[in-house]
């Protein structure tokens, strides 16, 4: 079975589903109940031709009452048979049939109770079911996650796939002598990707963790004070030849709408990362309003501070839109009366309402764009960090964008390459090359430099 089949499997049942609001209690009843015919079903012996007989119809009417369509139930079931002939092989080697049937039969029977399950409930829906049954936060998260990076990693797959056949001579999938490579490629995206998924999480509260001194470090940063980020000789070194960040020093005051310019590798993402301490330095300081930036207070200046990311899927990672929204909110414990009349505020202004009940994997990639910044927005941060924010956005999307970043008072330090989106929305541009400041003043003025854009 390949993750794309996998993939367009899932997508299949998906659709049966119709998204509704509907009462927890349900989704609790349908889940226990699952569990527990599960666990009745595996440990139900059948050693003869009656039980099989018996088992066989209890299937037959599954596929009756759950309202699926036969041809979904064969693709369900054509993708699992080969797991389950596997188990079934050692018995059928040493001539134990009937256990061999009953293993495949057991299998059947279990993947179709988590098919009718699916088809009636979302994946937030169960992951929910299963967190007020108790189940370790931890464990359920895994569940939730593996079931979004289905989708991710059969798309990343898809692309990988498509680019070795547009450069191969191969008719169908992929040389032997490639294989190695290919898969190598694959893993390492998606450990990068991994990476990047776990910083989008921890910057929205995940595992967030409050020390003694978190009361003193939230009034300092809650006071009426002004707002403040200060760098100071921050040098970042990853062991190239140049250095990442090198002696950079810059104060960011309150409401600013700074541009973030230079070539790719400049050093730009680095800096921005650097300010939430996803990336440690290794000489300089930082600090936040007086804060310093460490590995004690950086869990909590990150929720002061948001992030867009530059590949909103790296940002995403519940199944559907209005869960992933809400995961920052649920994790600060924020007062659930006070989130729900923002997230109202934020649907108005975005136009999102037809977005809110959908997969995430079903959106655009402005959509999902869209999603993420409405996800760090609800948690009220008083400074706003993106990397590449125009990536994904067509021109409508880029112009709405831009007025709603005009028309805030947020702090804002944007990295770009789009130098009309830059004049379009900041008053001060800096510019990086090599991971020095080579230019720090107003956009009109140094945007319009030729010479010193040519750097």
């Amino acid at each position: 079975m390949s993750i794309e089949k996998e993939y367009k499997a899932l997508l299949e049942i998906e659709g049966l589903y119709k998204s509704r609001k509907k009462n927890k209690r349900t989704t609790i009843v349908q889940l226990l109940i699952a569990l527990i015919s599960i666990m009745i079903i595996i440990s139900f012996s059948i050693f003869n031709e009656r039980r099989i007989i018996i088992m066989s119809l209890g299937l037959s009417l599954l596929l009756i009452i759950s309202n699926i369509p036969i041809r979904i139930w064969v693709k369900r079931i054509m993708v699992t048979l080969p797991f389950l002939f596997v188990f079934a092989l050692g018995n059928l080697l040493v001539a134990q049939y009937y256990l061999a049937i009953s293993i495949m039969i057991k299998g059947l029977l279990c993947i179709s109770i988590v098919t009718i399950l699916i088809r009636n409930n979302s994946m937030d829906d169960i992951c929910i079911a299963l967190e007020t049954l108790k189940i370790p936060h931890l464990f359920v998260l895994q569940i939730s996650l593996l079931y979004r990076y289905i989708f991710i990693f059969s798309e990343e797959f898809s692309l990988m796939i498509n680019s070795y056949k547009m450069r191969s001579t191969v008719a169908k999938g992929v040389s032997i002598k490639d294989v190695g490579p290919f898969l190598g490629s694959f893993i390492l995206r998606n450990i990068d990707f991994g990476e990047k998924v776990y910083f989008a999480m921890i910057c929205r509260g995940f595992n967030e963790l409050r020390g003694k001194k978190s009361k003193e470090i939230i009034a300092k940063l809650s006071n009426e004070d002004r707002f403040s980020i200060n760098i100071k000789n921050i040098t970042i070194d990853y062991g190239v030849q140049a250095k990442a960040l090198d002696n950079v020093s810059l104060n960011i005051v309150e409401g600013e709408k700074v541009a973030l310019i230079g070539s790719n590798g400049a050093g730009k993402t680095t800096l921005i990362s650097s300010i939430l301490n996803l990336i440690d330095f290794s000489e300089g300081a930082i600090d936040v309003k007086g804060v310093p930036v460490n590995k004690d207070t950086a869990q909590i200046i990150r929720s002061y501070i948001g992030l867009i990311f530059q590949n909103p899927d790296h940002q995403l990672f519940k199944s559907r839109v209005r869960d992933d929204i809400l995961f920052g909110p649920i994790n600060y414990k924020l007062d659930e009366k006070q989130i729900e009349l923002k997230l109202n505020q934020l649907i108005k202004i975005f136009n999102a309402e037809k977005l809110m009940d959908r997969y995430i994997h079903t959106l655009s990639g402005g959509e999902k764009r869209l999603v993420a910044l409405m996800g760090v927005l609800l948690l009220s941060p008083k400074a706003l960090l993106m990397d590449e924010p125009t990536v994904y956005l067509d021109g409508k999307e880029r112009r709405e964008l831009a007025k709603y970043l005009v028309t805030n008072n947020l702090t804002q330090i944007i990295c770009t390459h789009d130098l009309d989106f830059a004049l379009d929305v900041c008053n001060r541009v800096i510019i990086l090359n090599n991971g020095k400041v080579v230019a720090d003043g107003k956009c009109d003025v140094l945007l319009r430099d030729k010479d010193l854009l040519g750097l």
